[in-house]
């Protein structure tokens, strides 16, 4: 918290956040339906993958709103259904990757071994990073700032729906890190 912000101010912030994450991931999955990339005809574990991740985005919002506006009780009890959820996140992005790669929808513009490497390793840091925060869940300045690194590793599919990635081909693998990446001459702490 920085001098002179009260823990309610700092709450809003981190609200704000959630509701600006999930904004992305909303309208950056919605205009990847909108062009006529997906389909229903998807295997259904796509359908329950889609299903179970947007459900951990309203999660992450919910969770945010109950602290914001102080039923934080209420937030402690919801916070243990992180724990199947994240199993559940685990298990069925694993399956959709090795799915998608097997049956050969992977997006063009990654080579299939990079796609079974890079999401499995995202799916991985998203769940080390939440369970440190549930680890460090009484330290509320590191719970929140692990839940929030986390949910900003979920946001790589959405930006990658956003920015031109064919036009980024043969190198939209090595540049889509780059959207992590701090801008130039900005101050570390």
């Amino acid at each position: 918290m920085t001098a002179g912000q009260s823990p309610a101010d700092e709450a809003r912030f981190y609200f704000k956040l959630a509701v600006t994450m999930a904004g992305l991931i909303i309208v950056g999955f919605s205009v990847h339906s909108t062009l006529g990339r997906s389909t229903f005809a998807a295997p259904l574990t796509v359908h329950l993958h889609a299903v179970v991740f947007m459900g951990w985005v309203g999660l992450y919002v919910l969770q945010n709103w109950l602290v914001a506006t102080g039923r934080v009780a209420v937030h402690r009890r919801f916070g243990w259904i992180a724990v199947p959820w994240m199993v559940a996140m685990l298990w069925l992005g694993y399956a959709t990757t090795v799915g998608m790669v097997q049956r050969g929808v992977v997006p063009f513009f990654f080579l299939p071994q990079h796609f079974l490497i890079a999401d499995p390793m995202m799916l991985l840091c998203f769940a080390g990073l939440t369970a440190a925060a549930l680890a460090l869940r009484r330290r509320i300045d590191w719970h929140r700032r692990l839940h929030l690194c986390a949910m900003a590793i979920l946001l790589g599919p959405a930006f990658g729906r956003l920015i031109p990635m064919p036009f980024l081909t043969p190198f939209a693998f090595e540049i889509a890190p780059l959207q992590y990446a701090p801008p130039p001459g900005m101050p570390s702490k």
